[in-house]
């Protein structure tokens, strides 16, 4: 029989100590991945989309903890992904546009 508690960790003894527990590990687990990646100041925001990090993941994109179903992850992730087609099709134009010049 489960029974779902809304706000539970300020009603149930167990669901409090459980959830301190969580953000404990969290807050390890985004300090190490500080250590790895420290451009994205884990350590400090903690995987929260302030906008320091926002603004990181805009200008180095995602690293392999980001949540790529995440709406703004994703969403810099497919800028990303069309100016890099963008800019692959400009270097084909560039490349293509001596054909048919005389040397």
């Amino acid at each position: 029989n489960i029974e779902a508690i809304v706000k539970g960790d300020s009603k149930v003894y167990s669901i409090a100590c459980a959830s301190i527990l969580a953000k404990v590990y969290r807050d390890r687990i985004m300090y190490e991945a500080h250590k790895k990646w420290p451009v994205y100041d884990f350590a400090k925001n903690k995987g929260y989309p302030t906008f320091h990090h926002r603004s990181m993941v805009a200008t180095h994109g995602a690293c392999e903890i980001h949540r790529r179903t995440f709406g703004p992850v994703r969403k810099v992730l497919e800028q990303m992904e069309k100016e890099n087609n963008a800019s692959a099709n400009g270097a084909k134009l560039r490349k293509g546009s001596n054909k048919g010049e005389k040397e």
